[in-house]
């Protein structure tokens, strides 16, 4: 199995959201990001947990998880059958880079799982 954790990040300075973001962290003392885990499968599935996980689509395939890992497989040419699962601990729309948080753990996950010998360097 791959676990790929990504936290909040704070590009958008400018407009203010970001700031007040980074001053905030959980009191429980939580991370504050998203985690993707894959690992060999059969067949493809999707599994979402987490703290937000209410607010993500119910249908896997509106899921920007699918997305990420459907465009992954037409860029490589194949489909790499996997389990995925999303820990949605980040709020969606709270301007911390939520959907990307999912985008790029999603899409290392899938890396490091289709391509489990190769160095890095030589990774897609």
């Amino acid at each position: 199995m791959v676990k790929v954790y990504a936290p909040a990040s704070i590009g958008n300075v400018s407009v203010g959201f970001d700031v007040l973001g980074a001053a905030v962290s959980p009191i429980d003392g939580t991370l504050l990001g998203d985690c993707v885990s894959v690992e060999a499968a059969e067949t493809f599935s999707l599994q979402n947990a987490g703290r937000f996980v209410s607010k993500l689509p119910a249908e896997p395939k509106e899921n920007i998880v699918y997305q990420c890992w459907e465009r992954f497989c037409q860029e490589i040419g194949r489909e790499v059958p996997v389990a995925m699962r999303l820990e949605k601990n980040m709020p969606i729309g709270s301007g911390l880079g939520s959907s990307a948080c999912s985008v790029v753990a999603g899409l290392m996950a899938c890396i490091w799982r289709a391509t489990p010998k190769k160095p890095i360097s030589a990774r897609p």
